[in-house]
């Protein structure tokens, strides 16, 4: 019987539940050849020598107890031969300023544990992968029955060696893989060693050769000794979801997923034309909810057009030229040129999405 603590101190993984999902809002999206983000915070990823398609979506219903939200990962395309440098994973990477006090690289590294509940239509021997990103990694297996959920807590060592990133880069990076091709293999396992190409054992399961099979994620924890793994969210949605803006933010409302054409009056950025007509507008600034990681990159969405202009919003025509000037941490400024039929104080206004991941 699993035993549920009072709180969560210490977790460094940020949407464990997978209970936020800004950019999608539990639409499906595909990975093959590259990585893209589904929950926030949370990457599928795939390289360019994947031949393989999977689809991820997160679900609302159906995870572990404490857990009811997870990423679900599909094979829609499949890859019964992985080429020597096929890659095929989730992953989650940890800011380098949220595990300083792990020492990692010192002879004072503090080792730590990390919780994940797993669940795979195919049984068999998969792997769970730590790396620092530069010249540390540590490999574990885990094994599935086909179809039950299971958590895997994992301890691993203090890693006393290897160059550690500080500040705001990625520090601490894991995966937990579908399938790898054989360039991806190693025999090193539970011990830090340098092998950054290594994820997984010569056992992998090739998740990737059974069309319609099915992977799925929930309920990650991590956190330095003497902290105990926890199984159940205890931060509040709000917490979250904070917590994940500072690595992207949108103006949309939440449940609506970025895209264009949506509509005016949705909570994109509105200000005021201070000049008419076809002319250059410097719009006030728009200020983030959350200071970002780092400079993020800025997209536009045409609240009433399927382009990515800014609109005015009175004269119902698009402005042009639009772009994010005076980028920081904390906010932006929107520019465009006016409509032809703008004229000052008309609303343009701009849907827009902030994105700071590593």
């Amino acid at each position: 019987m699993l035993q549920v603590p009072q709180d969560r101190v210490g977790n460094r993984v940020i949407n464990g539940g997978m209970r936020v999902d800004q950019r999608n809002e539990g639409a499906a999206v595909n990975v093959s050849t590259a990585a893209v983000y589904s929950a926030d915070r949370w990457a599928a990823t795939g390289i360019a020598a994947n031949v393989g398609v999977f689809s991820v979506q997160r679900s609302l219903t159906g995870g572990p107890p404490q857990f009811p939200r997870f990423l679900r990962a599909t094979v829609t395309t499949i890859d019964a031969a992985p080429a020597a440098n096929a890659f095929y994973a989730f992953r989650y990477e940890i800011e380098a300023n949220d595990i300083t006090d792990f020492a990692a690289g010192s002879a004072n590294a503090l080792p730590f544990a990390s919780l994940i509940w797993v669940r795979s239509s195919v049984a068999g021997v998969y792997y769970m992968s730590f790396r620092n990103l530069n010249d540390r990694t540590f490999i574990t297996p885990i094994t599935l029955a086909a179809n039950v959920w299971t958590p895997f807590v994992i301890t691993v060592p203090g890693c006393v060696d290897g160059t550690w990133n500080t500040g705001v880069s990625a520090g601490l990076r894991f995966d937990v893989g579908l399938s790898f091709g054989s360039n991806r293999f190693t025999s090193t396992f539970n011990q830090w060693f340098n092998s950054n190409p290594s994820f997984c054992g010569a056992d992998q399961t090739n998740l990737m050769a059974t069309l319609n099979a099915t992977f799925d994620i929930t309920g990650s924890w991590l956190a330095p000794f003497p902290n105990t793994p926890q199984y159940a969210e205890t931060r509040t949605y709000q917490q979250e979801l904070a917590l994940c803006q500072r690595y992207y933010e949108k103006s949309f409302a939440q449940g609506t997923a970025p895209a264009q054409n949506v509509g005016v009056g949705t909570g994109e950025f509105q200000g005021s034309a201070p000049l008419a007509g076809a002319v250059a507008l410097r719009m006030t600034a728009d200020v983030f909810k959350v200071t970002k990681r780092a400079t993020p990159t800025i997209t536009f969405y045409n609240p009433s057009n399927t382009n990515a202009q800014m609109r005015d919003e009175n004269a119902a025509a698009d402005c042009s030229a639009s772009s994010a000037a005076n980028i920081t941490d904390r906010g932006f400024r929107p520019l465009c040129a006016g409509a032809a039929g703008t004229l000052v104080g008309n609303t343009i206004g701009v849907h827009w999405d902030a994105a700071s991941e590593f």
